[in-house]
């Protein structure tokens, strides 16, 4: 981690040139801070001041790594703030938390004229926002049953709180800089300010969910370089030279959470053949009477090829221990990739999603174009609560990363509060089975899911860690 002098949301100060300019940067990151400290007889300077001033804001900035980000209270959103215009909608007092921990704050009720995203209103020096919908993006109307009686095209349109800063207050000035000429004036003040944005409803991608999908592409990477290790020496029936190559692998890419895997992979009995020797001596005794009685003709013939097997000698095919292993290894991989860390933040998560409005809009021969809104939602997922961040989604979806290897009836009971069932039933995978599961997951699918659907748990059990889940069906 990289320790700079001062930190801020817009930028992070570090000493560049001559000392007294700042240096751009676009995230929102960790940083570690610096505090001032003054002595008698000092010389003060401008630069001292607005250290303290950075050090202070920094340290208030770090409670969105504590608490997350999002709406604190209020902010609640209305329909038609005027009669007269029933395309606007009102914005309620209240204060949020940006992502990258500003104070979000509106004082009085905010009049939102929703017409705007149908306007080419975008400015040409802007930075270019990743979304496949923007105000020059002419949206396909949507069908809506509720809605069906209406002749006008219906769209959707979603409200973002933003922050901001503006200088004001000038005064004149005394005296010049080291870096640069001072004008006659400068503004004494910053004034924080809160802009509520109308968007069009986004199937776009945004930089959160990149770098999520980014992740599952380089966990996938590597899984997929196992598999491929796995299949080669499967092919040149080398068990044995397969797991010296695997261990060699784990030195340079070390568990995290199944440290047990070295040990079994140096203890495990390559001689025995395919299940066998997973399978205890009581228990295939037992199952050996059981067939005896029952007659059960397929378990017959499965454990007399696993004792032709077994008289054969050693195993040339990759034995179901290893296979079993390489699960494990992935599933730490997996566990690992989904933890939450401190990450950083970009500008296109820097706005707090407050609700979404649908709008009518029509054609009046008199009065030309018209809008109306005809409902709002402000409420999760349309609304993002104070919360961390660490398993983003898109507007409308819940990321189900955070279950990954939890206790199944702990995620049963907090997946019920976001209105997603998941039944008792589901598919329970043995160890061996393991693999083909967490190699398989897509991070722009597997993961994502929605109020009102129900999902079905895939899980592992064991003595140690009960029943967890790995994954999940629909």
């Amino acid at each position: 981690m990289s320790q700079k002098q001062n930190v801020s949301t817009k930028t992070h100060s570090k000493p560049c040139n001559c000392g007294c300019s700042e240096c751009e940067s676009v995230n929102c990151q960790l940083d570690c801070l610096v505090q001032p400290r003054f002595f008698h007889g000092q010389v003060l300077s401008d630069q001292d001041l607005t250290q303290l001033l950075h050090w202070t804001q920094s340290k208030l900035r770090l409670n969105r790594f504590r608490d997350g980000w999002g709406v604190v209270c209020g902010l609640e959103v209305r329909c038609a703030c005027d009669p007269k215009q029933p395309g606007k909608v009102t914005v309620l007092p209240g204060y949020a938390l940006s992502c990258c921990g500003d104070d979000i704050i509106i004082c009085e009720p905010q009049c939102v004229d929703l017409s705007v995203v149908f306007k080419d209103t975008k400015d040409p020096c802007a930075t270019p926002r990743r979304s496949t919908n923007d105000a020059t993006t002419k949206p396909d109307p949507i069908q809506i049953p509720l809605f069906s009686g209406l002749s006008s095209d219906v769209y959707k349109v979603d409200l973002f709180a933003h922050y901001d800063e503006v200088e004001s207050e000038p005064k004149t000035t005394l005296g010049r800089g080291n870096c640069r000429e001072l004008g006659q004036c400068e503004n004494t003040r910053i004034r924080e300010i809160t802009t509520i944005i109308p968007r069009l409803a986004d199937t776009g991608s945004y930089a959160a969910t990149d770098a999520w999908e980014k992740k599952g592409v380089d966990y996938t990477r590597l899984v997929l370089g196992l598999k491929d290790a796995y299949q080669r020496y499967s092919e040149q029936k080398d068990i044995v030279q397969f797991r010296k190559w695997l261990m060699d692998w784990l030195v340079k890419h070390p568990l995290h959470h199944f440290c047990f895997v070295n040990d079994w992979l140096q203890t495990v009995d390559l001689s025995a053949p395919v299940g066998f020797d997973r399978i205890p001596e009581d228990e295939r005794k037992a199952n050996e009477e059981r067939v005896r009685v029952e007659g059960n003709a397929v378990d017959v013939d499965q454990i007399k090829i696993a004792e032709k097997k077994l008289a054969e000698g050693p195993n040339t095919d990759l034995s179901d221990p290893i296979r079993a292993a390489l699960g494990w290894i992935a599933l730490d991989m997996l566990i690992d990739t989904l933890q939450c860390d401190c990450g950083s933040a970009t500008d296109d998560q820097a706005d707090v999603p407050l609700a979404r409005v649908w709008v009518q809009k029509s054609q009046d021969g008199r009065k030309g174009t018209q809008y109306q809104v005809l409902a709002v939602d402000d409420q999760p997922p349309f609304r993002r609560p104070l919360g961390l961040d660490c398993w983003p989604a898109p507007i409308g979806s819940y990321n189900l990363g955070r279950f990954i290897w939890r206790k199944k009836d702990e995620a049963a009971a907090e997946l019920r509060h976001m209105g997603i069932d998941m039944p008792s039933s589901g598919r329970q995978l043995s160890d061996v089975a393991l693999l083909d599961q967490v190699s398989g997951l897509d991070f722009s699918r597997s993961f994502y899911g929605r109020a009102g659907e129900s999902i079905d748990a895939i899980t592992i059990k064991s003595e140690v860690f009960d029943e967890r889940i790995v994954g999940f069906g629909k």
